[in-house]
């Protein structure tokens, strides 16, 4: 965009290649981790897939198409590859210095008119503050150390969390592991990549998730309702439907009235809640509060016993 109006972007990149949590030379996510957008939707809207025959994009395909769209469409010298920002401030004039570390430790810095700070947030890892972690024998990793589903055959597995990357990796374990317990601070709504085109009719051809949801309301768009939780409980109300469509739900039990108005939280999995329906991952809503040499303290939410 800043290209296509004329100016000059410089694009500093810490890391050593471009691709981000994409990149697999940067271990940020699992080999078998996959969009959860489809290929219709997670591109540029000027470099379409070609040739891309899963309509989910494997790790290595999004790293690949990024870095051609970026030889493609970024002149020579746009990307400073190894470049660490440290400082961002203002100049007497209004401009902006910016101080940033190379590879070589040294500090350079350079005057620009603009600056547009997208630094996403998946560079660090943010783990919850369990009391006595320090004491647990087992292993204690972050999902963004997490590689593959055998490291944990015959292992008993507790996941923390309640959105993506907790649903997508317990899933991934439930079929090796003795046992998988999914420790969720609030039910989620776990959606399949696709779901039906209207969900009062399951017999309607499927799509993907992201496609169905962008569409455009045929019948217009509408006031958007000024009352909060009358727009939480709403969204709410629709997931329930999707899933209530296709028989997918095994939050339901947990769910309380108060649920339904507080903001929706989504997960997306195609096999999270069979395994979840058939006792190959137990769902406890609490919190994780302190651990021992073997076990975990859970505060569980009242009324949400299975």
């Amino acid at each position: 965009a800043i290209s296509n109006a004329g100016l000059t972007p410089t694009i500093f990149e810490a890391a050593t290649s471009l691709g981000g949590m994409w990149n697999p030379e940067l271990s940020r996510c699992w080999s078998s981790l996959h969009t959860n957008l489809s290929r219709f939707t997670c591109s540029f809207s000027d470099s379409p897939w070609h040739g891309e025959k899963s309509d989910f994009l494997s790790q290595r395909s999004v790293s690949q198409y990024l870095e051609k769209y970026a030889n493609q469409n970024l002149g020579p010298g746009c990307i400073r590859l190894g470049t660490c920002v440290q400082n961002v401030c203002r100049t007497d004039d209004r401009r902006f210095k910016v101080t940033w570390k190379d590879q070589g430790e040294a500090l350079n810095t350079e005057i620009f008119d603009f600056v547009i700070i997208a630094t996403g947030f998946f560079a660090q890892n943010s783990m919850p503050d369990i009391c006595d972690l320090e004491n647990f024998e087992g292993l204690s990793i972050h999902s963004q150390s997490y590689r593959c589903p055998t490291d944990f055959t015959g292992k008993r597995v507790a996941v923390i969390g309640s959105s993506f990357s907790s649903a997508e990796i317990a899933a991934e374990v439930a079929p090796v592991a003795e046992q998988v317990v999914n420790i969720a601070p609030r039910p989620s709504w776990v959606l399949p990549h696709c779901l039906p085109t209207s969900p009062h009719a399951p017999s309607t051809p499927f799509l993907p998730m992201d496609v169905l949801f962008y569409r455009r309301n045929p019948a217009g768009s509408t006031a958007t309702d000024t009352n909060v939780q009358a727009e939480y409980r709403k969204k709410n109300e629709y997931f329930s439907s999707l899933l209530d469509s296709v028989d997918y739900d095994p939050m339901k039990p947990f769910r309380t009235p108060d649920d339904l108005n507080s903001p929706p939280y989504v997960a997306i999995s195609d096999t999270y809640s069979n395994l979840a329906n058939c006792g190959r991952i137990e769902i406890v809503i609490g919190r994780v509060v302190g651990a021992s040499k073997k076990s975990l303290l859970v505060s569980e939410r009242e009324a949400t016993s299975k």
